[in-house]
């Protein structure tokens, strides 16, 4: 994951500061509405998100940039040919507008042209949280500080006596700064009717066939106790599941059957050291795949960021030879060019993750990088002192190879504490070859 990770940990939960961002952004939205013609002409297209069929009705989203104020967005087109879109369009118009949360996806502006809707929606640069759980999921705390930021929605949501109703992946986007945004308002309903706050809501989500694996019990079950906000609880905690496992819980089954292993408390679990499958999983040599043996599972996890990262445009496969070369850099690993060729043709030319830790061990098993550093220095230590001179290490790490510039240079003479005209290159190549500190 390549989210803002840096500002989730100087945030806090204050109102004050939810207040101050959600003052900035409405004002910005203000800001747009007034400077806007509210016509086509103001916005230029330039990429076709979405192409589909909504309640029959033809639904278009482009990403766009607004000339006038050069901001990027999302223009939502929908056909209102029918009134009964119209009605279900504006509601979620409607419940939009009366919110304002750093957590929710503003609508920045809505007009219509002959018989379509525009909505100008604020841009998420990174997509949706399904898009990166894809296939093998992320990473414990890439997904805590999702979760945080749903929680502040939800909490937002339900105090103002909304209930969501379609937490799910699809509805959860991630802006360029880190923050995620929850959108999907258009399946919410509110516990205020006739003027008063209801414990319990009986109505089940129109046109809500496509989330119906996120939805509780008590949403499906449809008897006279009915639900609450709780409901949402429960399906973040499919998300949950859905971003450690890398797919949607009940997928794979009959809507039937769904129902029925919910209402008996079948539930998902997320695939980690919680799971009783994975606890109870066998650990005899012969039973575990090879891979499995050779790398911590913090290493793993390592391993698929810098994969699915530098993937992410190829479907999750390393296509060529310069993109191997890449990620086995990125991972502290040197292979020749030779090599590079030999194991992406050994892998017939499209390397999935489980292939680069096939390769990744094959690699290792023969690179000892730290000793061979080592001999590269006695090999020039003619007189066998075990010292060199430090304009010589100079000469060579700024003249060969990828050529460090001077102020890098200097860093990695002070992190080796390296001062005179001479070092020991034994206790160098051990200070530059330990393991990075996990903080």
């Amino acid at each position: 994951m390549v989210f803002n990770l840096g500002r989730h940990r100087t945030q806090t939960s204050h109102p004050e500061e939810l207040i101050k961002f959600c003052e900035q952004e409405y004002k910005w939205s203000k800001s747009f509405i007034s400077v806007s013609a509210l016509k086509p002409s103001a916005f230029h297209l330039t990429t076709v998100l979405q192409d589909l069929s909504e309640d029959n009705k033809k639904v278009q989203i482009f990403r766009a940039n607004h000339l006038l104020t050069n901001h990027t967005v999302v223009l939502k087109l929908i056909d209102l040919d029918e009134e009964e879109l119209l009605d279900y369009v504006s509601f979620e118009i409607n419940t939009i507008r009366q919110l304002h949360h750093p957590n929710l996806l503003p609508l920045l502006s809505s007009f219509v042209i002959e018989r379509h809707l525009w909505n100008v929606i604020t841009s998420a640069e990174y997509g949706s949280v399904d898009i990166w759980s894809r296939p093998n999921g992320i990473s414990e705390l890439a997904i805590a500080i999702i979760v945080r930021d749903v929680l502040f929605a939800l909490d937002y949501l339900h105090k103002r006596g909304i209930i969501h109703r379609a937490v799910c992946g699809p509805h959860i986007l991630i802006n360029s700064n880190g923050h995620c945004m929850l959108t999907g308002l258009k399946y919410s309903t509110s516990v205020l009717k006739d003027g008063r706050w209801h414990n319990t809501i009986h109505e089940f989500p129109q046109n809500a066939l496509k989330i119906m694996n996120y939805f509780a019990p008590e949403i499906l079950q449809q008897n006279i106790t009915g639900y609450n906000s709780k409901s949402d609880i429960y399906s973040l905690g499919i998300v949950c599941c859905e971003m450690a496992n890398g797919c949607v819980p009940f997928e794979d089954i009959q809507l039937t059957e769904m129902l029925l292993d919910k209402l008996t408390g079948n539930y998902p679990k997320p695939l980690d050291a919680t799971c009783e499958e994975i606890i109870n999983f066998p650990t005899d040599v012969e039973d575990l795949t090879p891979d499995a043996l050779y790398f911590k599972e913090q290493d793993i996890d390592e391993f698929r960021d810098c994969f699915y990262l530098k993937t992410q445009p190829n479907s999750g496969h390393i296509t060529s030879v310069e993109e191997l070369k890449t990620i086995m850099r990125s991972l502290g690993q040197s292979p020749t060019d030779d090599e590079l060729e030999k194991y992406f043709k050994e892998k017939n030319g499209k390397i999935s993750f489980a292939d680069l830790l096939d390769v990744m061990h094959t690699h290792s098993v023969k690179e000892k990088i730290p000793q061979e550093i080592l001999d590269a220095f006695v090999a020039t230590d003619w007189a066998r002192s075990g010292q060199m001179m430090t304009r010589d290490l100079k000469h060579i790490l700024c003249g060969w190879g990828e050529k460090l510039i001077p102020k890098e240079f200097e860093q990695l003479l002070k992190e080796a504490n390296i001062s005179g005209p001479y070092f020991k290159y034994e206790d160098f190549v051990k200070i530059i070859s330990a393991p990075i500190p996990d903080y």
